[in-house]
């Protein structure tokens, strides 16, 4: 089950990356709601991976 969680750990912070690179042109034109959602979305995906990664790395 763990590894279930680590791998999807890192498609979702490679699905977060992709959404950030393809919305960095056109950040400007969107609105502050949907500005908003993508920086929710994207702190919502990277922090499990990176509190994982901290527990990964204290439990040693």
């Amino acid at each position: 089950m763990q590894n279930f969680y680590v791998l999807f750990s890192f498609i979702c912070t490679f699905g977060i990356i992709l959404m950030i690179i393809t919305f960095f042109k056109d950040y400007k034109r969107l609105t502050v709601l949907q500005k908003a959602s993508l920086i929710l979305i994207s702190i919502g995906g990277l922090a499990p991976m990176i509190l994982g990664t901290i527990q990964g790395f204290l439990a040693h």
